[in-house]
């Protein structure tokens, strides 16, 4: 009777563990992805700090010095094909002092001349001019209407003309009209530069005065 009683009580309690014990599956949780890394943010382009009057009439005088003593190209040797950019300094006065209008200006050129068998071409403009306060004009005189004189005399008479028009206002909101006139060689056997004189009218609110002045730009 003790021994079935024994017996009775561990197979009960072998029922006990084996029913009491349900396999599990283990969760596994996958490794988290990383959020990516944001694009990094460019840095804006520094703005360019447009130079002041006095830096741009030392560069300028800067250039005359290079090229002086001015040696004029033979207007015949210069090629008669392709393309070749001059960066300069176009500057000059007005004839009335005694008005209420700037004085004096002088701004930033660049030129591209277009060579050909008969003429050139020319392309581009003058800006960021500045009077003799070093105050801001506004707006672009515009080169146009290239005449190249292939026969000419350099040391007699200009052999390169243009026109350079346009309207500039100056820091009281008045607008100067150009009206103006581009005469002037190369200089150098490998024509490295170019300049001459600048000469025409500046128009406002109806009247108008002389504008003279000089250009030089080099390659």
């Amino acid at each position: 009777m003790i021994t079935r009683f024994l017996i009775l009580v561990l197979l009960g309690a072998s029922l006990s563990a084996c029913g009491g014990s349900v396999a599990t599956t283990p969760v596994v949780t996958p490794p988290s992805t990383p959020e990516p890394e944001p694009d990094p943010v460019p840095e804006p382009e520094p703005v360019p700090i447009a130079a002041t009057s006095s830096e741009m009439q030392s560069a300028r005088n800067l250039l005359i010095a290079t090229h002086s003593p001015i040696s004029y190209t033979n207007p015949s040797a210069l090629q008669t094909s392709g393309a070749l950019t001059y960066d300069g300094y176009l500057g000059g006065v007005l004839a009335n002092a005694d008005d209420q209008l700037t004085d004096s200006m002088i701004g930033e050129m660049a030129l591209t001349v277009t060579f050909n068998n008969s003429n050139v071409v020319v392309t581009g403009d003058a800006s960021n001019f500045r009077d003799e306060d070093n105050a801001i004009l506004t707006g672009t005189l515009v080169f146009s209407g290239g005449v190249f004189d292939r026969n000419g005399d350099p040391d007699a008479d200009a052999t390169f003309t243009m026109t350079a028009n346009g309207t500039l206002v100056d820091d009281q909101g008045r607008p100067l009209v150009f009206g103006t006139q581009l005469e002037g060689d190369f200089f150098g056997t490998t024509y490295g530069a170019i300049g001459g004189d600048v000469l025409g009218r500046v128009t406002y609110n109806g009247s108008s005065q002389d504008f003279d002045g000089l250009f030089i730009a080099a390659r």
